[in-house]
Order: C-alpha cells, then sequence, then structure tokens
C-alpha cells in the first residue's frame, strides 16, 4: 500500500489530536484566548532569545516589552490591533529572521511533542512494532538536531515518508490502542500539575484536583473504556472548564516542548 506525504502527516498528528485539535466552538472567554495568545508570544521570545542573533536582541526586547505592556491593558481593540499588525513596524531584516526562528521553534515544537508520545509508546509494544517506531524515532530526532529552517522539514517530513505499513495501521486504530491512551494520560497528569502551579487556575482548583484524581486512576488501571472517556474529556469544549483547559494546553505544549 502506497501512502502520499499528506495521509502520513494525518496519521502523525492522530497521536496527539487529543491535546492540540482547534476546538469546533468560540473559547467562551475571547478576552482569554486573546491574552493567551499574547502569552504565547511572549514566551516564544524568551525561548528564541536564548540563541538569537545579538545584533537582533534589542529589537526583540523593544517587541516583548511591546507585548507585555499591550497584556496589561484592558483594550481589547488594541490586543488585537497588536496581534494582527506587530509585524507590519519591524524592520525587513528583522522581521524575515524573527519569522524563521518562530518557525523554527514550531517545528521544533512539534518534533519533540511525536518524540515525547513515540518515547512512552514504545515500550509497550511488540517488538515488530518497537523497531518500526525506533526508526521513525532516530529519524525525527536527527531533525531535531539540524540547526537550518529547510533542512529541518526536510528530514522532518522523510521521518514521516518512512513510516511503515504497519505501524500506520496501528497508530490509526479505532478506538486509539492502550499504549496510545496512556501515553495522552500521562500527558494530561503532568498538563494538570503545571495548572494547579499557576495562580490564574483559583476558579477552576477544585474541578482540576477532581480531574487529577480520575486522570490517574485511568493511567493506573486496566480499564480501556474509562482511560478513553477519561481522554475524551479533554475534547469537551462547551464548558468554562473544558474551554480553559482547551485554552492553556498551548501554554503548557510551549512551557515543555519549547526551544
Amino acid at each position: 500500500m502506497n501512502f502520499s506525504l499528506f495521509q502520513i502527516l494525518v496519521v502523525l498528528f492522530l497521536i496527539i489530536e487529543k491535546i492540540s485539535s482547534i476546538p469546533p466552538t468560540p473559547p467562551v472567554d475571547e478576552e482569554e484566548h486573546t491574552n493567551g495568545r499574547l502569552q504565547h508570544y511572549i514566551m516564544r521570545f524568551d525561548i528564541i532569545a536564548k540563541s538569537f542573533k545579538e545584533e537582533y536582541l534589542p529589537e526583540l526586547g523593544n517587541l516583548k516589552s511591546l507585548f507585555e505592556a499591550t497584556l496589561a491593558k484592558d483594550s481589547m481593540k488594541d490586543k488585537l490591533l497588536l496581534l494582527d499588525t506587530y509585524n507590519d513596524n519591524l524592520s525587513n531584516d528583522f522581521a524575515d529572521y524573527l519569522q524563521t526562528e518562530l518557525d523554527k521553534q514550531y517545528i521544533t515544537e512539534d518534533i519533540l511533542i511525536h518524540r515525547w508520545y513515540v518515547q512512552e509508546i514504545l515500550p509497550q509494544l511488540n517488538d515488530h512494532l518497537a523497531k518500526e517506531a525506533q526508526i521513525f524515532l532516530d529519524k525525527i530526532q536527527e531533525a531535531h538536531k539540524i540547526p537550518g529552517l529547510d533542512e529541518k522539514f526536510e528530514l522532518y517530513t522523510k521521518a514521516a515518508e518512512s513510516i511503515s505499513e504497519d505501524l500506520w495501521d496501528y497508530l490509526n486504530e479505532n478506538p486509539e490502542p492502550p499504549p496510545v491512551l496512556n501515553a495522552h494520560l500521562k500527558f494530561f497528569q503532568e498538563y494538570i500539575g503545571y495548572l494547579l502551579q499557576q495562580c490564574v487556575v483559583a476558579t477552576f482548583e477544585n474541578e482540576l484536583r477532581s480531574l487529577l484524581k480520575e486522570v490517574e486512576a485511568a493511567l493506573a488501571g486496566s480499564d480501556n473504556a474509562e482511560k478513553l472517556r477519561v481522554v475524551d474529556f479533554f475534547d469537551e469544549v462547551s464548558t468554562k472548564f473544558g474551554s480553559f483547559l482547551n485554552e492553556k494546553v498551548i501554554e503548557f505544549e510551549i512551557y515543555k516542548f519549547g526551544e
């Protein structure tokens, strides 16, 4: 069976769809969503500053300060305007360099998320699938080491093309197999732990602690239906709590996988 690159990339994203899917309905709180977008940029600026060209660091610092000042404002108009137009006021060289560094960060973050998931499920696979998964893991680790954007992306897509039919079928199972469910649950366990450390989650602290107990029980148990039920809960975006979980997950991904 021959797979297109598009099909292969789709199945790769199946293993993280529970944590990165776009909600089918708008966020409950538009201001919270907009503030989150600003905060994500600030976090990303901090990360890329560690290896940024020294000549551009002052401009990056000014841009970060602008985002921080705008985040502190009450005006939604100012916040949305900055998100839509911040690139217009940058020098061309700096804007191009910044976009390249952000693109590299997005790809690297995606690679590290996939690497984490493969490393989690690898010990639970049979010998044949474990060998196939290790091949993919080795290839994305190679892509991770490459500093250049174009070559990094090329190696990453080649890694996607290397996925075997057997591993494709395994990852494409419905419902998801226990190793993948366990990886989701472990991710959510860490995610809730991260949220509980943030002072802004006081409104949902009781719900988070209750959900954490459910996640830990499902992770420790052998009931696959219960594992699936708990994992599927994180797709729920129709409530304020569900929307909150959906909004904050990108922040956690940047925190855990951002480089």
